[in-house]
């Protein structure tokens, strides 16, 4: 069986004192094809990005071209198809194929630690943790990541289902601080195999952009 994710459109807003930064990514998507009935393999590329940056004083950059190519593989430990709770590890690695300098030009990667856990009156519940090993912005080292999350998701009427959730991403950089997000959206299950979704993150820390709408689909077939 095969998964495709994909975003019609993503847009990222941030402003800082002195800059403001508004990011449009196009068309990336996440694309699942089952190995075994609990390994699949994921392709994961960011396609189409556009960034534009202003500084204080009026001066504006536009970077645009496309992103960088990352490979997953899901490997589920147990809940694969029935039960309270599914485990699995999902290692990746980032291979860096991007254009006009929108992403760092390195090798990255790590490992996913998802947990879902069904809980009494039709609530699910969604944590995930992961460590990563990123290049550092302002040499040619490499520091780690370690990103946690926490999602609640019910449905509201028929075939429509919303999500909250919580994110923060903590780093062993130098001169970076932690990222923290507040997450919603909702969910609209087309057909058994097909939903929609639109979705916005809210960015509660100064490191954190400002907010990320975007909207996509998922197809299983």
């Amino acid at each position: 069986h095969y998964q495709l994710e994909m975003d019609f459109a993503n847009f990222t807003y941030d402003k800082t004192d002195s800059t403001t930064t508004k990011a449009w990514d196009v068309g990336d998507f996440n694309f699942k094809a089952g190995l075994l009935n609990n390994v699949d393999v994921q392709l994961v590329y960011d396609n189409y990005l556009n960034v534009h940056t202003e500084d204080g004083s009026g001066k504006s950059t536009t970077q645009s071209g496309f992103g960088d190519f990352t490979t997953r593989l899901k490997i589920n430990l147990w809940g694969d198809d029935s039960g309270k709770t599914a485990f699995a590890l999902l290692p990746y690695v980032t291979f860096p194929t991007s254009t006009d300098h929108l992403e760092n030009n390195a090798v990255e990667g790590g490992v996913i630690f998802p947990l879902a856990v069904s809980l009494p009156h039709d609530f699910d519940l969604s944590l995930e943790t992961a460590v990563s090993l990123m290049k550092n912005d302002d040499n040619g080292g490499y520091h780690e990541e370690f990103i946690a999350s926490a999602s609640l998701d019910h449905q509201i009427i028929g075939k429509l289902s919303g999500f909250v959730e919580f994110f923060s991403n903590f780093t062993t950089e130098s001169h970076s601080s932690w990222v923290g997000t507040v997450d919603t959206g909702l969910e609209y299950l087309v057909t058994k195999n097909i939903q929609l979704d639109c979705d916005c993150y809210f960015g509660v820390t100064r490191a954190a952009a400002d907010f990320n709408p975007f909207a996509g689909i998922t197809v299983r077939f």
